[in-house]
């Protein structure tokens, strides 16, 4: 039985929703600051809460803390509860800045415990397939891949620069899987606090790919993702939109042959969630969602707004 700590009553409550469905796993409590929604999590799931967030840092059953907390927050608290020899689960963005994630990277080799962020496009269903095909070498070698996610103002605050770190971070995730070692990042955006667009151009050694994500879609637009993928030896595309209508497409194009994939969706949390109680039972460290990986993904949405401020 893993015994979790929940820090957050937002997207902390969708964790607990998703904890509660599994098995051999128990919610000790949730930390809040609102006693309303406190008090609603407790009578809709029935489990402890408190405004006091030592109760769960100081409480030495729990053994994974899983942080939803305002990004500010993250460092401190994921810091707090590696020294308090629990390992973390924290929501994307792990930080704000290189900086502070290298910290939480420090505390976590000091007390041998595992830091995993929820890089969760790693676990949709048309992702995992194609960095699959492409660690087969089906399609040749990867030259070029133009990833989008667009949406209307629904998320929170996704205007400049915080749609980069907030939103545009799964897709540099996605691209980074494929590429390796980026040489050159371009990107402009427009908007204001609370919407916005940006292009980004990254070269990597060995490829090239464009990223573009907004904010500015009309109310009631859906909410659109994809990808087109150039290869060697073929090509996959593939287009999603979810809202009134959901229509997803995922074609590959390769000896002349034209191949719509049918592929099972799946809800990436609960992928992410399993993956990470998995190596906690474990012992073992995750070679996609760990500190490393979310310190590569910041270096390049860093050099995103970087690149942004020069044009401005």
């Amino acid at each position: 039985m893993i015994k979790v700590g929940i820090l957050g009553t937002g997207y902390g409550k969708i964790h607990a929703e998703r904890y509660s469905k599994m098995k051999n796993v128990e919610i000790v409590g949730i930390f809040g600051r609102n006693e309303d929604k406190l008090n609603k999590i407790k009578n809709e799931l029935g489990l402890s809460v408190t405004t006091d967030i030592n109760k769960l840092l100081l409480n030495p059953d729990i053994q994974v803390m899983d942080i939803c907390l305002p990004t500010e927050l993250h460092a401190k608290y994921v810091i707090e509860s590696l020294k308090q020899n629990k390992h973390v689960f924290c929501e994307t963005p792990v930080t704000y800045s290189v900086n502070e994630a290298e910290q939480i990277k420090t505390y976590a080799m000091k007390y041998n415990k595992n830091v995993f962020v929820d890089l969760f496009y790693k676990f949709s269903a048309p992702h995992k397939y194609t960095y699959n095909l492409i660690q087969t070498g089906e399609l040749g070698k990867p030259l070029s891949i133009i990833t989008y996610n667009r949406t209307p103002a629904l998320w929170g605050d996704l205007g400049l620069p915080n749609i980069v770190m907030d939103f545009m971070i799964h897709n540099v995730d996605f691209i980074k899987e494929i590429f390796e070692n980026p040489e050159k990042i371009i990107a402009q955006g427009m908007g204001d606090n609370k919407k916005a667009l940006v292009y980004a151009s990254i070269h990597f050694n060995n490829g090239f790919s464009s990223i573009e994500s907004s904010s500015i879609l009309p109310d009631g637009s859906p909410f659109c993702i994809g990808y087109h993928m150039v290869c060697e030896e073929g090509m996959i595309t593939y287009d999603a939109q979810f809202g009134k209508q959901t229509n997803e497409t995922l074609i590959m194009h390769y000896n002349d042959k034209v191949k719509e994939v049918n592929f099972k969706n799946v809800d990436e949390l609960d992928e992410v969630i399993k993956h990470v109680l998995q190596c906690v039972n474990t012992q073992t460290k995750s070679s996609l969602i760990d500190i490393d990986n979310a310190i590569d993904s910041l270096r390049i949405v860093e050099g995103i707004n970087s690149s942004m401020k020069s044009f401005q």
